[in-house]
């Protein structure tokens, strides 16, 4: 009786607000907050070429 069972109710969301420009962002179901970082490689910015 000393241990009772947990039943978890609640779990919290992480939003988090990127720039528009930033492409390649897949963050869905974060359980922790480093875990937004996870697809990090694929992110990209769009940039035009420029000749010199």
């Amino acid at each position: 009786m000393a241990d009772y069972p947990a039943v978890f109710l609640y779990q919290s969301l992480y939003s988090y607000a990127l720039p528009t420009k930033i492409q390649g962002v897949v963050i869905e179901n974060i359980a922790a907050p480093e875990y937004r970082f996870a697809n990090i490689s694929d992110w990209y910015i769009k940039t035009k070429k420029v000749l010199q």
